[in-house]
């Protein structure tokens, strides 16, 4: 399950790219991918700060949304 995030997030990261960018679809799926693959760097610290602040506890989200990208 936590593949199909990063997955989905490249390919539309690629196709924006290909519409948007004008750009081959090799270098469009580079920069997808590398995308996806950075952005849980994002994500992770606000997690963190959230949890640290007792945000989402009851549900336990943070600890959901962290567990995803790994």
């Amino acid at each position: 399950m936590s593949c199909i995030p990063g997955i989905l997030e490249g390919l539309t990261v690629m196709g924006v790219a290909m519409y948007l960018l004008d750009m081959p679809l090799i270098e469009a799926g580079i920069l997808g991918f590398i995308v996806a693959a950075v952005s849980p760097a994002v994500i992770v610290p606000s997690m963190l700060s959230f949890i640290e602040r007792g945000k989402g506890e009851e549900k336990g989200i943070p600890t959901l949304i962290l567990a995803g990208p790994l």
